[in-house]
């Protein structure tokens, strides 16, 4: 009889789990499929919402190690913090940084404020540019062949 209580105490520590995992994830695939109708891009938008909402999860983490006095770890020379608090405390820096990236990535620049008709004008001089740089490189490329006995014969001085 004891070891068939184990083994339900077990099962429904697991189904337990399960659940409380479960319940995230559906709640997760729902907000997912609203903001998909709600056209929402993935990247940047919604990235910094996910990032914002982990970051203050982390720190609700934090505080409430805190105000549980579970925040410092006792040993004979020193008060410890936890693994699990610099764990957070790292992972809040890391996520408030990427959303930084995010939010720098995201400022406008010279080409996202022209025009349509004005970035075409920028695209067709930039490409006449570009084909001319491209026709000089083609021309030093071409003077080099033809002078490759300076190459050939400086390696033969220098051995």
């Amino acid at each position: 009889m004891g070891v068939l209580n184990k083994v339900q105490a077990l099962l429904g520590l697991w189904m337990e789990r399960i659940g409380l995992l479960g319940l995230p994830m559906g709640v997760g695939a729902l907000i997912g499929f609203y903001v998909a109708d709600q056209e929402m891009r993935l990247v940047p938008e919604f990235l910094s919402i996910i990032l914002v909402a982990l970051c203050f999860c982390l720190l609700a983490i934090v505080l409430g190690r805190l105000l549980a006095k579970k925040l410092y770890r006792e040993t004979q020379q020193q008060s410890k913090v936890r693994k699990r608090v610099v764990a957070c405390i790292v992972a809040i820096l890391l996520l408030a940084s990427f959303k930084l990236v995010l939010f720098w990535t995201q400022q406008p620049s010279r080409l996202t404020d022209l025009t349509p008709a004005e970035f075409n004008d920028t695209f067709a001089y930039n490409s006449e540019l570009f084909k001319e740089l491209d026709k000089g490189l083609e021309n030093a490329v071409q003077y080099l062949y033809a002078k490759s006995e300076i190459f050939y014969s400086h390696a033969i001085i220098g051995t």
